[in-house]
C-alpha cells in the first residue's frame, strides 16, 4: 500500500510538473504571438512609408548626387587654386613693373606713364580675380553644406533599410 501511495505521490508531482511546464510553454506563445504582431506591424508601418526597393533606389540616387556634388566639390577648388596662381601671378607682375627701371630685353627706361598703365591693368585682373575667387569660395561652402545634407541623408536611408532586414530576419526567426 506504501508503495502504490508513493507511486501516486510521484505520478501526481509528474502531472503537478508536467502542467506547470505546459503553462510556462503557453505564457511563451502569448509572449511570441505577441512579438510577431509587433514586427509584424512595424514591417507594415515601414511598408507604407516605403518599400525595399523603392528605399534602395533612393540610397543610390544620394551616393549618385553625393558623387556629383564631390566631383563639383572638386572643381571649385582647382578653379580656387587656379585663381589664387593668377592673383599671385598679377601680384608679381604688379611688384616686378613697380621697381623696373630699365626693360631688361631692349635696355630702353621704362616710363612711369608705361608702369602705372601695367599696374592699373594688373590691379584691376586682381579685382576681377578676387571677386571670383569669393563667388568660389561661397559655391564651395554651399556645395558642402548640401553634400553634408546628402551624407546625412543617406545614412538615415540606410539605417530605415537596415532596419527593414532586422524585421525581416525577425519574421523569419519567430515563424
Amino acid at each position: 500500500f506504501n508503495d502504490l501511495s508513493r507511486k501516486l505521490d510521484l505520478l501526481e508531482l509528474e502531472i503537478k510538473n508536467k502542467t506547470q511546464k505546459i503553462e510556462e510553454s503557453n505564457e511563451n506563445i502569448i509572449v511570441l504571438d505577441k512579438e510577431i504582431k509587433e514586427t509584424e506591424l512595424e514591417l507594415q508601418k515601414h511598408k507604407q512609408t516605403i518599400s525595399k526597393s523603392d528605399l534602395e533606389k533612393l540610397i543610390a540616387q544620394k551616393e549618385l548626387e553625393i558623387k556629383f556634388f564631390e566631383d563639383a566639390m572638386q572643381k571649385i577648388s582647382n578653379k580656387i587654386r587656379e585663381l589664387e596662381v593668377k592673383i599671385e601671378t598679377s601680384a608679381n607682375i604688379k611688384t616686378k613693373v613697380k621697381d623696373l627701371n630699365q626693360c631688361p630685353i631692349c635696355l630702353q627706361v621704362v616710363s612711369k606713364d608705361y608702369k602705372d598703365h601695367i599696374i592699373k591693368e594688373e590691379t584691376s585682373k586682381i579685382k576681377g580675380l578676387e571677386e571670383s575667387l569669393d563667388i568660389n569660395i561661397k559655391q564651395k561652402r554651399e556645395a558642402l553644406k548640401k553634400l553634408e545634407e546628402l551624407k546625412e541623408d543617406l545614412v538615415i536611408l540606410k539605417e530605415r533599410d537596415r532596419k527593414f532586414d532586422i524585421i525581416k530576419i525577425k519574421l523569419e526567426v519567430i515563424k
